[in-house]
This record gives C-alpha cells, sequence and structure tokens, in this order.
C-alpha cells in the first residue's frame, strides 16, 4: 500500500465510529473487494477508505485492479459506480459455487444468472466506463453461489461478456458480513472537487426542445396561468425576467406572443455548439438595465429547474437574492426544482432523464451530487418539498410550495430585505460570472448600481 495514493476528490468522508466499524470488518474478512487504482499514477479510484482502515489494522498489502489511461472525471465516475454497486438490490447467483475455493477466482459471465436488472440506468454506466477503460467487475458470494455484494456487477459482466472477479466466503461467515457490508460508512462531501466549474452547470438543466412550443411545466401550470388570471390580454400591463433561462426557449416564446420579457442566463450558448455565447449574455444584461431604468422592477420573476444547477449553498444563496432584487414589492415569483423522488425513484421507471444517473441517490447533507455533462463535471442539487419551502420562507414574506411527483414548484410574494453589501455581492457573482481562464466580462456595473437603487426605495 506504501505505492498507493490516495485521491485528492474522494468524496466519501467517515466518522470515527463507521472508521472503527470498518477496521472490524476488515479484520474479520479481509479485502474482499479489490482496490481499483489508476495504473499510471499509482492513485486510489475506489477503496480509499478500506486502505486506510486496513492499513489502520496492520495490513501492509491489498489485491488491486489496474485501469489505465483514465481521466480524473472519469476516476470518479468509477468511483461513485463502485459505491453504488455495493446497495445493489438485483438478485444473482452462480451454480456449483461448491467446486471454487475460498478466496478469489476469476469467473467467465456465462457461469452467472441474473434475476432481474434492479437498476437498468446504473448498469449501462457501468458498462460504457467497463468498455471504455478495462474490466474492473468483482462480487462477493457464499458457498451457496447467492452474490452478496456488487451484484449490478453481474449484469454489467454478462451484458459486455467480460469476466468477473469472484471472492467467495464461507457461509459461516455470511450473516456477520452482511451486517457489516450494508452499513453506512461515511457521508459524501464534494468540497474538495475542485473541476466543478459555475460555467459548466447549464449543462445541468433539462433540454428544451425547440420544435415543441412551452416544454415547461412551470410556465404551462403556473405562469401563464397566473397572467390570464391577473392580467387578461393586457400584455403592457407587467413585465417579466426568466432568470437562469439556459438557452431561452421560455422567453423567447413568451416575446414572440407579444409579452414584455427579459431573461438572463451566464452560460448561455451558441445554438447547436458547447461555445459561451458571451454577446448573447452581455445583450442580455444590458436588456434587464435597460428595462429597470425606463420602468423599475419586474412585476415576475421566473426560475426554472435552476435551484437544481447551483454548485453550492454559497451560489444557492446569490441565485434566490437576485431573483428577490429584481423583483417589485408586490411583484411574483416563480420557481420550480426537481425533488429528491427524481433522483431516488429514477431507477424504477423505464424511461428517465439519466444523463448523470451514477451519481443519484449519492448525496451530501444537502442533497448536493456530482454529475457528468459532455465530459465535464458538474453538480445537481435535488430538493424535497421542505427545503424548497425553507428557500422561499428566508426571501420572501409570503409563499406556498406544491410538489407533484418528482418535482417541486414554489411563489412567492413580497420579497424580504437583506443588507445591501449581500445584494451588491450576490448580483457581483451572478451578473460577473467567472468564465474559462478566469475571464469576467465587467458589464453588470450599470445594471448593479440601478438595481441596488430599486431595492433601497423597494424596502423603505
Amino acid at each position: 500500500m506504501d505505492d498507493l495514493t490516495p485521491a485528492p476528490y474522494n468524496p466519501r468522508k467517515i466518522d470515527s465510529e463507521a472508521f472503527e466499524k470498518l477496521k472490524e470488518s476488515i479484520s474479520l474478512f479481509g479485502m474482499v473487494k479489490p482496490v481499483i487504482i489508476n495504473s499510471h499514477t499509482r492513485i486510489i479510484v475506489a477503496g480509499h477508505q478500506r486502505c486506510k482502515a486496513a492499513r489502520a489494522v496492520g495490513i501492509t498489502h491489498v489485491p488491486i485492479i489496474e485501469i489505465g489511461n483514465i481521466s480524473t472525471q472519469d476516476e470518479m465516475r468509477i468511483n461513485l459506480a463502485h459505491n453504488i454497486a455495493e446497495s445493489s438490490k438485483t438478485k444473482a447467483w452462480i451454480a456449483d459455487a461448491d467446486t471454487l475455493p475460498i478466496g478469489y477466482t476469476l469467473l467467465p459471465h456465462t457461469r452467472f444468472q441474473y434475476k432481474e436488472n434492479a437498476n437498468p440506468n446504473t448498469t449501462k454506466d457501468v458498462g460504457k466506463l467497463v468498455m471504455m477503460y478495462s474490466n474492473f467487475l468483482s462480487v462477493v458470494i457464499d458457498d451457496d453461489g447467492n452474490v452478496l455484494c456488487n451484484s449490478d456487477f453481474v449484469v454489467v459482466g454478462k451484458l459486455t461478456r467480460n469476466d468477473v472477479l469472484v471472492y467467495k466466503l464461507e457461509n459461516a461467515k455470511r450473516e456477520k458480513f452482511l451486517e457489516y457490508i450494508f452499513r453506512e460508512y461515511g457521508v459524501y462531501n464534494y468540497d474538495g472537487l475542485s473541476d466543478i466549474k459555475n460555467y459548466n452547470q447549464f449543462l445541468a438543466q433539462p433540454p428544451r426542445p425547440r420544435d415543441r412550443g412551452f416544454t415547461s411545466l412551470l410556465y404551462k401550470k403556473y405562469v401563464l396561468p397566473y397572467i390570464e388570471e391577473k392580467y387578461g390580454t393586457d400584455k403592457s400591463a407587467f413585465k417579466c425576467v426568466d432568470f437562469g433561462a439556459g438557452s431561452a426557449r421560455s422567453p423567447e416564446l413568451m416575446t414572440k406572443a407579444g409579452y414584455r420579457m427579459e431573461w438572463y442566463e451566464p452560460n448561455h450558448l451558441v445554438r447547436g455548439t458547447q461555445k459561451i455565447n458571451l454577446k448573447a449574455i452581455i445583450n442580455a444584461i444590458k436588456g434587464i438595465e435597460l428595462s429597470i431604468r425606463k420602468d423599475g422592477l419586474f412585476d415576475i420573476v421566473i426560475l426554472d429547474s435552476v435551484l437544481n444547477s447551483v454548485i453550492s449553498m454559497e451560489f444557492e444563496h446569490y441565485v434566490m437574492l437576485c431573483c428577490n432584487a429584481l423583483i417589485k414589492s408586490d411583484g411574483v415569483f416563480f420557481t420550480a426544482s426537481r425533488s429528491e423522488l427524481s433522483a431516488t425513484g429514477v431507477e424504477k421507471r423505464e424511461k428517465a432523464y439519466t444523463r448523470h444517473s451514477l451519481s443519484q441517490g449519492y448525496f451530501d447533507k444537502n442533497n448536493f451530487a456530482p454529475a457528468v455533462f459532455h465530459g465535464r463535471w458538474g453538480m445537481q442539487k435535488y430538493n424535497s418539498p421542505e427545503m424548497i419551502d425553507a428557500v422561499m420562507k428566508r426571501y420572501f414574506e409570503k409563499s406556498e410550495t406544491v410538489s407533484a411527483g418528482g418535482v417541486v414548484n414554489a411563489v412567492g410574494r413580497k420579497p424580504k430585505q437583506f443588507p445591501i453589501e449581500e445584494y451588491q455581492q450576490a448580483i457581483e457573482a451572478e451578473f460577473n460570472f467567472e468564465y474559462p481562464n478566469d475571464y469576467r466580462h465587467n458589464m453588470h456595473v450599470g445594471l448593479q448600481a440601478l438595481v441596488l437603487d430599486e431595492i433601497k426605495r423597494r424596502d423603505i
């Protein structure tokens, strides 16, 4: 183990009690799962805490599986895949297990059977990683051939026609092993993921097809009905802004329909590319500035799916404070967020939005989980109805939160007052975004001064 290096990004943090249990487990059963490492850097890809515990009980050598020529991003995807496989619900087994010795044996995929693939999205993603790099599949079985741990890897082995490394454990140790293996060894904390950048977070939002009209349920079920009830056909009596508008598809449709509509998306891309469209972003900032200069703050502020794509609690505060800042004292705020259910229940649905399924369910204490978008790391935050309700009450005097399936919708009124310095910091962070190579456009100054002045008057 002296040749192995812990990865700086290891997302699982373990407390002293859990660490003692992990040490007990390794003392009783040994290293029944191999450590996965990057063969070029000798960095541990999966098995960080097990190595630490093994060293603590005097073990100096551990079984390893080497993977070569792998990016840091995919190292972490494999780490997540390995953690997910630990809690697999797929039932799998082999026949004639009594012919195998205790310990490790490499078996062809044809020796395995499984009843049902309980996690099709996970096995699909793991299969891609196996095909891209190399075979890192391993399971633990008992004397009867039942797969006790990592049964998803059996499915992957059969789908990709790869051998599976088996560790056979005596039946006498099975019950005790199951007690230890299904303990929660630590919680997830992603603060160390320095590769995650704000300018990748647009990719975390759901796609808005340009040929289908309004696809945003927030607009269809809340914003448009409110406008019809409040203003009827008088489209000049109010104005809206969509903050974090993504591709700006919904604002485009609103503008075409004759509504007074502005939008802002700091990660807006040139259509059909992955290039940041700075010209459009700056024009959007100037559009908001001109609108406020002409007739004040906005009657309606819309935040659609953005609370899923913030990278930290700090940026959640910045986003919400900017929305709070842009709205009139008698205006209305609408937001929607995918909930915990959309992540934890995704494996049970045959068709699901799964660009980032490897991370689903692996939340830190604030319900953040890492995700990979077009080869780049980002974050997803899955909000419970209670979390959204707490957010709304922090920024608005009056609010209503409604949960429907995998989505939480909320409406806020009467924006609360915050210190002017906090507004200034939030506007600086959101409207003068950090882009690649530490670039900032500094085109927000006029808007910032204008909004701060409006807030002072609004909150008198």
